[in-house]
């Protein structure tokens, strides 16, 4: 039994390009420094000494500058090549990081949050479709999974060392994500050496023709669901936190455990959870995990005990698990290969626009209203994602019924 589920586990990393392992160790080496965005709600507030709504608007400049990011890194990645906004977005984006921990003026980090989030989140996009890239269609959504599983990996560091560091000085996760990112860019200048003809699919079968992403109904569809999605996970980089301190007066080294656990969860579940799953609708498992997802948000401000607020973290992070990867896959797939870059960027898009609105409603519902409004608000809008979603399965389904008629 036991040597079936290690064949098991080890099958799902098998059949991966050399370039995907590449790309994947490169984002371990980039996220295991992330820690300055989970934590900047909490600097902005017990650090800089601005209020819970004024932190949420700083917060929203981070998701404004997002959205051009990623459009920016979806637009250069089709034109100029993934390398070159990927080193481009880490060197500057890790210096800015750094620049950031020294300025305290309110206008000044609003202007340098919003710079920052512009640079480094073009490297989403452009990470995003090199594994794209580099991957056949058949394993394409265990390569982004694998991604994903880099960027946990980095991140069950990230957040338990910047809870520690920020006990001392907040200073510190900021010279931490500056270095890491930097050194990030050294790995992928001499290491990943993309090509021209880097598109293994050239010769694969795309559902659409090359057209540009705003010219797809069922896509822009999809985005919606997906700006609803990205409005409840972004609570935690800001409410969510916030709330464990203030209302369950936990400290930031536990908060940052809890974030670990989710990393730590997708690190040694997702890619199994993916292999075995990969056979089956994306469209059903987006759904079942943004349920999941809404539902694990939605009830943090049932019970402050640490099992509780754990198990809510496991049902989060199984949503995620099982959302995220295939929603990626999905997209990948539909696009033009030489229109992924795009399609990709304007999914990220959505996720920054989310960030804007997140940490702008979020924190004017939690003052306003009180927590608990905003978690049973969380619930309300997973029955609106479960509807959606289940539509935009039969649109889907009908689709596909439309395009094998002879």
């Amino acid at each position: 039994m036991l040597l079936k589920i290690k064949n098991h586990y080890l099958s799902s990393f098998s059949g991966l390009p050399r370039d995907a392992w590449l790309l994947a160790g490169i984002m371990v080496v980039n996220r295991s420094g992330t820690m300055v965005l989970f934590f900047l709600m909490l600097y902005l507030t017990q650090d800089v000494h601005l209020s819970v709504s004024a932190a949420g608007q700083i917060l929203s400049l981070f998701g404004l500058g997002a959205m051009g990011g990623s459009w920016l890194g979806g637009w250069g990645s089709d034109h100029l090549g993934t390398k070159r906004i990927q080193v481009g977005s880490l060197i500057a984006g890790g210096i800015g990081f750094i620049l950031l921990g020294y300025v305290k003026n309110v206008w000044a980090i609003a202007a340098m949050v919003f710079m920052v989030a512009l640079i480094a989140e073009s490297f989403r996009p452009a990470s995003i479709t090199a594994m794209a890239n580099v991957c056949v269609p058949e394993v394409r959504t265990r390569g982004l999974a694998l991604n994903r599983l880099a960027v946990n990996l980095g991140v069950s560091v990230g957040p338990a060392l910047g809870g520690v560091l920020a006990g001392y000085s907040y200073k510190y996760i900021f010279w931490t994500e500056g270095l890491t990112s930097l050194l990030a860019a050294v790995l992928v200048i001499f290491l990943f050496h993309e090509k021209k003809t880097a598109m293994v699919d050239a010769k694969e079968k795309h559902p659409l023709a090359e057209q540009p992403p705003y010219k797809d109904g069922l896509y822009l569809r999809l985005l919606l669901m997906v700006f609803f999605l990205g409005f409840i996970f972004n609570q935690l980089f800001n409410t969510w936190p916030l709330f464990l301190k203030e209302s369950y007066h936990y400290h930031e080294a536990r908060i940052g455990m809890l974030m670990a656990m989710n990393a730590g969860m997708i690190v040694l579940f997702e890619m199994v959870l993916v292999h075995r799953l990969e056979k089956k609708h994306p469209i059903l498992l987006i759904t079942m995990g943004a349920v999941l997802i809404s539902l694990g948000f939605g009830i943090t401000g049932f019970s402050g005990s640490l099992i509780f607020i754990a198990l809510s973290v496991v049902l989060w992070t199984t949503g995620e698990m099982l959302s995220f990867p295939f929603l990626s896959s999905f997209i990948a797939n539909r696009a033009h290969q030489n229109r992924r870059g795009a399609y990709i960027g304007l999914l990220t898009f959505t996720f920054s626009f989310a960030f804007v609105i997140g940490p702008l409603l979020g924190s004017w519902i939690y003052q306003s209203f009180g927590p608990l409004v905003l978690w049973k608000g969380i619930l309300l809008i997973g029955l609106i994602l479960l509807s959606g979603f289940l539509d935009l399965w039969r649109r889907v389904k009908a689709e596909s019924k439309t395009e094998n008629r002879p």
